[in-house]
């Protein structure tokens, strides 16, 4: 009897191997073709037989374009069950917070990246600016500090702490004149730059 149940289960692991390792290139290359909710359909036929991350990933990204901001959040937490390690799905969680405007969030998710991450000066760069832009003064200069510790010449940096300097003030008087209207929330932020994943990196194709 035991020696039964044992076949059973062993059978049952091959069984759940197999379709995790699926071909799951057909997926993804109907996926590509399309985009929004269309291509999410897609994807989500694909995990019903496999639980790869490329389909997660391009499930999440799918209800970005779409504007389904909560179902791409809900899928990526799915995925970081499962792919814990995976910044990539964080990244999207991100643009995800940012575009919904749920700012606190937002930050809360860069900053766990940079947790998991502590060398990556390109988050550091993002929360600097947001703080600036939030008019969170002592944040943005703790974190543009940071990074000029790590990289003295880092230009993203050097433009925060320029925006408190007495002397960057006193060159710049008409500054306030001059200045363009501020990016639309809808229009891909900075965030984009480093990280591929939030500049529009796409998705992932099948070849």
């Amino acid at each position: 009897m035991g020696s039964r149940v044992s076949a059973i289960l062993i059978a049952t692991a091959a069984i759940l191997a197999g379709c995790s390792s699926m071909n799951i290139d057909p997926y993804l290359k109907e996926g590509y073709q399309l985009t929004g909710l269309e291509a999410a359909a897609v994807y989500e036929r694909g995990l019903e037989h496999s639980d790869s991350e490329k389909l997660y990933y391009n499930l999440a990204y799918s209800y970005l374009e779409a504007g389904e901001y909560d179902r791409a959040i809900e899928t990526a937490d799915k995925a970081l069950e499962l792919y814990p390690d995976m910044l990539r799905f964080r990244y999207l969680k991100a643009y995800a917070y940012r575009e919904a405007r749920m700012l606190a969030s937002y930050e809360r998710e860069l900053l766990s990246i940079l947790d998991a991450d502590p060398g990556n000066n390109d988050i550091r760069g993002i929360l600097a600016i947001y703080y600036r832009d939030m008019g969170m003064d002592a944040k943005a200069k703790e974190m543009a500090m940071e990074i000029l510790r790590r990289t003295p010449s880092d230009p993203e940096a050097l433009s925060v702490m320029a925006d408190y300097s007495e002397f960057y003030d006193s060159i710049d008087n008409t500054a306030d004149e001059e200045k363009l209207p501020e990016r639309p929330w809808n229009v891909p932020p900075a965030l984009y730059d480093p990280l591929r994943i939030l500049r529009g990196e796409g998705l992932i194709s099948w070849t």
